[in-house]
C-alpha cells in the first residue's frame, strides 16, 4: 500500500488475545513488560503476524491522564539482540527537498 506521498504504509491489526488489555485490544500496552514477551514468543502470534517490527497502543485505557516511564524502563530492561531494528531495513532518509 502506499501512501499519499510515495511512502509505504504499514498497517496494524491483531486479533485480539486474551480480552483487551492484550494484543489486539483497546489496552494492548496496559502491561508493557507482558505485551513484549508474549510478541516475542508466542508461536500462534508470530505465525499471524510474522513481520519484524511489531507496535502495541494503548496503555491508559480510558483513563483521564496516563503519564509513566515504563515503556521507556521496559524497553532498557527488555533490549537485546533479537529486538534490535533488523539489519534488512534502510535507514530513514529526510526527504525533505
Amino acid at each position: 500500500m502506499e501512501g499519499l506521498d510515495g511512502s509505504k504504509v504499514l498497517m496494524k491489526w491483531y486479533s485480539i488475545y486474551y480480552g483487551n488489555s492484550g494484543p489486539g485490544g483497546y489496552a494492548e500496552a496496559r502491561f508493557p513488560s507482558n505485551v513484549v514477551d508474549f510478541v516475542d514468543s508466542d508461536a500462534t502470534f508470530k505465525s499471524r503476524y510474522p513481520f519484524p517490527i511489531i507496535g502495541a497502543f494503548g496503555k491508559g485505557w480510558d483513563a483521564f491522564k496516563t503519564l509513566t516511564d515504563e515503556f521507556v524502563e521496559v524497553s532498557k530492561s527488555k533490549t537485546n539482540s533479537s529486538l534490535q531494528q533488523p539489519n534488512h531495513l534502510p535507514e530513514r532518509t529526510n526527504q525533505q527537498s
